[in-house]
């Protein structure tokens, strides 16, 4: 009885809003569990850790079918962006309301928190047993060598300097972000969910395979701040955020700075085609007056389809 008060209850709050929220925050923790549980597994098998090519396959499959499984599952009833840097693009770009900014930023980072706290606890014991028992000397060389560990599984480790690791991050972001722009904009691919989802998949599997050696897989911002701030709360402090001379903030501006100015090149470049190719179409198939035109144009540009 008591559990179907509850359902009663939650039917009740199926609005718009709560469903773009609720789907938000199930995209985002299936998408962190998934593809930072993978990197998290094989770093840990120790059989697999000289295996390069081994490595890229098994992250870039694992984020793949993270970034699949979660647009599916959500598609119904949420957007699906799972990245504050992309949310913010598509609402300066007017393909989102700007009123979700704010709470799509707070509910992805929450997510992403709680994904990261799950997996920290998780595979806790084992990081801590493996990697202890090599280790014979003091205990603050222990301690260190766990800590090195931690910031290992959790979070972006680059292999390039900060400036090659901004530009790296930047390109890759503006790039991503076209794309998904060019996949999910109906008036130039009218496709269906699923298939918008398979693609941004493979999308996926090649970007990690082809450029994540600089600077990781992240262009997320909630990526690499969500699983920071378990480290910093549960372990390390602000150690968390020094970590290689204070590269944290280089995952987050690179991605806001690279998603907007991707979504910028898009509506100037591809985007313009593509309105002035419907205004042709309108224009051809019934008599419009020019002074409707504009307005027709602007009103089929899409908002990110659920």
């Amino acid at each position: 009885m008591l559990l179907h008060r509850i359902r009663m209850k939650l039917q009740q709050m199926n609005k718009p809003l709560f469903n773009a929220y609720l789907g938000e925050f199930i995209s985002t923790f299936i998408l962190i569990t998934i593809g930072l549980g993978t990197m998290i597994q094989h770093k840990l098998n120790y059989k697999l850790k000289d295996d390069s090519t081994l490595h890229y396959i098994s992250i870039s499959t694992g984020w793949s079918i993270a970034f699949l499984l979660s647009q599916t599952i959500v598609s119904p009833f949420g957007y699906g962006l799972m990245n504050p840097a992309v949310t913010l693009s598509l609402a300066l770009i007017g393909k989102l309301p700007l009123k979700y900014v704010l709470p799509f930023t707070i509910i992805q980072l929450t997510s992403s928190f709680l994904s990261s706290l799950m997996l920290y606890f998780t595979y806790y014991e084992i990081i801590i047993t493996n990697h202890s028992a090599k280790v014979c000397a003091s205990d603050n060389h222990i301690q260190h060598t766990n800590s090195s560990v931690l910031f290992n599984q959790f979070m972006v480790t680059p292999s390039a300097s900060h400036y090659i690791c901004f530009i790296d991050r930047l390109f890759l972001t503006a790039f991503t972000t076209i794309f998904i722009l060019l996949i999910r904009d109906e008036r130039n691919y009218n496709l269906q969910q699923c298939y918008r989802s398979i693609y941004v998949a493979i999308f996926t599997a090649g970007r990690i395979g082809a450029l994540s050696m600089n600077a990781g897989t992240s262009i997320n911002p909630v990526r690499d701040l969500g699983p920071r701030i378990v480290i910093a709360l549960c372990r390390l402090g602000m150690d968390a955020f020094k970590k290689d001379n204070y590269y944290f903030w280089i995952p987050t501006v690179a991605s806001y700075l690279g998603s907007i100015i991707g979504a910028v090149l898009y509506e100037l470049t591809i985007g313009a085609h593509l309105n002035k190719k419907l205004t042709n179409k309108l224009h051809r198939t019934i008599k419009i007056p020019q002074s409707q035109l504009s307005s027709l144009t602007n009103s089929s540009s899409y908002i990110f389809n659920r």
